[in-house]
């Protein structure tokens, strides 16, 4: 029997497709889905099952080529309106095979990127088409080895609350790498620690010449973060806790990293919202200040998440809604210990 087993990029219900020989006969999987290829036989339509599925009995998908060829036919723009914000019911849900959750959106101090997510879509190289289905191979965890974990998502969704929840909770075992920044050190910092205290002029050269995989803005003082900086942090034995700019997954998805990738996802409108302004009245009668948040906030925080979801969700693992966040907490330390005691899926090109 065939051990090939790919990740599949794309949703497909055989109910909807006009060219397969028997409706019946065809198998439904969503994106994410890990598939054991059971026949490549014909080119034009595999046997295939969901790995871990429960389903004996192999169904048609579509090959790789017949899906090809109807990808680069499609033209299929991001709507602020799209169903994916305002009509479906969005939950935690796996990918790969892997977990399920949600989780609430609390407030997180909002930065000037330079370059900003809001960009991702428009600044995607228009020629790149992601294949629909990758090869994947399961990996099996080594004592002290462990895979760094990126947070991926739009600004003001928590991925910043999460990461401090997560170091304050198994402190010295989640680590985030060292920051540059260009800012006056305190009186009470050590550089190298927290952060690495840089020469304005010096990180701007370095920005220039491409050293740092993700670099932003805050009150006119630059900060980046360095793959060596990343590095650092996983040979050290530590779980690296990285939350860079969508942008930077392309570099970050490497076998030297071999990352496992959460998009940390707001859930629908009213929700987030309802969830926001609870958290925020929590704040308040706590004496902490807490930013008001607009409509127009929730609408672009949505927008800028579905722009993410379609340019980068081919290098998600798992896809988490923020609609709680003591829960969110949880799956994410629950995924982590999945990571170090179980396999995991991650492109075979990884594992040559």
């Amino acid at each position: 029997m065939s051990q090939v087993r790919v990740r599949a990029h794309f949703d497909y219900n055989p109910k909807d497709d006009k060219l397969i020989p028997c409706k019946e006969a065809g198998l439904s999987f969503k994106k994410g889905d890990i598939l054991h290829i059971v026949s490549q036989e014909d080119a034009t339509w595999w046997q295939a099952r969901i790995e871990g599925g429960g389903r004996t009995r192999a169904g048609l998908i579509p090959g790789k080529q017949l899906q090809e060829k109807r990808e680069a036919t499609k033209v299929s723009p991001v709507s602020p309106e799209s169903p994916s914000t305002k009509d479906k019911e969005q939950k935690g849900h796996r990918m790969g095979g892997m977990f399920s959750p949600k989780s609430l959106v609390r407030r997180t101090r909002r930065v000037k990127r330079i370059v900003s997510c809001g960009q991702l879509a428009e600044d995607t190289e228009p020629e790149e088409i992601v294949t629909p289905y990758e090869d994947v191979t399961q990996y099996y965890p080594k004592a002290g080895v462990y895979r760094p974990i990126i947070l991926i998502g739009p600004p003001g969704v928590g991925r910043k609350t999460l990461v401090q929840r997560l170091m304050s909770l198994r402190s010295g075992h989640f680590k985030t790498p060292v920051t540059s920044t260009s800012r006056p050190k305190k009186v009470t910092e050590i550089s190298g620690e927290t952060f690495a205290f840089v020469a304005r002029d010096e990180m701007e050269r370095d920005i220039n010449s491409n050293r740092f995989v993700d670099h932003w803005e805050v009150g006119g003082h630059l900060y980046a973060t360095s793959m060596e900086q990343i590095i650092s942090v996983v040979n050290e034995g530590s779980v690296g806790i990285i939350s860079p700019q969508p942008q930077a997954l392309k570099q970050l998805h490497v076998a030297e990293l071999k990352p496992y990738v959460i998009f940390i996802k707001p859930p629908a409108f009213e929700r987030l919202k309802q969830g926001r302004t609870a958290a925020n009245a929590k704040l308040c009668s706590g004496g902490v200040w807490s930013q008001t948040f607009k409509d127009d906030d929730f609408r672009e925080m949505l927008h800028t998440a579905d722009k993410i979801e379609t340019s980068c969700s081919h290098y998600f693992d798992c896809v988490l809604v923020n609609e709680d966040l003591q829960e969110t907490v949880e799956e994410l330390c629950h995924i982590a210990d999945r990571l170090e005691l179980e396999p995991s899926w991650m492109p075979s090109v990884w594992l040559q």
